[in-house]
């Protein structure tokens, strides 16, 4: 997609990604489970399993 980072940067690090996920999820604007459901999740995924972790 790439979508720059706060400061610009074309690389997103996983704890940056995180604290965003994190801070949406505390906000009340999404789920653990539809964090896990999003549309950028493979259909694979689904298939083993992977919204019941």
């Amino acid at each position: 997609m790439r979508v720059p980072t706060p400061r610009g940067r074309t690389t997103w690090y996983p704890s940056s990604v995180k604290a965003l996920l994190d801070r949406a999820e505390r906000l009340g604007l999404a789920s653990q489970r539809t964090l896990e459901t999003s549309p950028g999740s493979s259909d694979q995924d689904a298939m083993h399993g992977a919204a019941g972790r």
